[in-house]
């Protein structure tokens, strides 16, 4: 009977293979963090550009499809002929609610907003054709935010 040699690893072929199996573990776990990292940055500061583009989409509809814009202690009101929508402007959002319907919640930090007719700064209750302010989107980034209307003669006189 001839006695075969069996191939087999010695310990330490397993334990290097091992550490080199574990390194490439870690290089990998490592690589996949720092993605995961830059893409929910990436997807943080996407969504903050959305919700502006979004609030000044709204905003610009509704400026030009109300037929009088009213300004409030907080905020805005645009009234039509068949609906009124009103705007809050809170410290880290801003409310937009059409009445009775529904309401949509911008998370935004409003700044420095300003309304005015003509120039000249406005108090609540008054009619209003313009409307300055900033929203923060990221930390230091701020984008302004500036609505005017035109009203003709007889959207005025009522």
């Amino acid at each position: 009977m001839k006695c075969h040699k069996l191939s087999a690893y010695t310990l330490m072929e397993i334990t290097v293979a091992m550490l080199l199996s574990a390194i490439v573990i870690s290089v990998c776990y490592t690589a996949y963090g720092l993605i995961d990292n830059y893409y929910q940055t990436f997807r943080l500061k996407n969504e903050s550009h959305d919700q502006a583009l979004a609030l000044r989409h709204v905003l610009i509809k509704d400026f030009a499809s109300h037929s009088i814009i009213i300004a409030r202690n907080n905020g805005i009101e645009l009234i039509g002929d068949s609906m009124a929508v009103g705007y809050v402007f809170e410290e880290d959002k801003v409310i937009r609610e059409i009445k009775y319907l529904h309401t949509d919640t911008f998370h935004l930090s409003p700044s420095s907003w300003m309304m005015g007719f003509d120039g000249q700064d406005r108090i609540a209750g008054d009619t209003i054709n313009e409307l300055d302010f900033f929203v923060q989107i990221d930390k230091g980034v701020e984008i302004p935010m500036n609505f005017r209307r035109v009203y003709s003669a007889v959207q005025l006189f009522k």
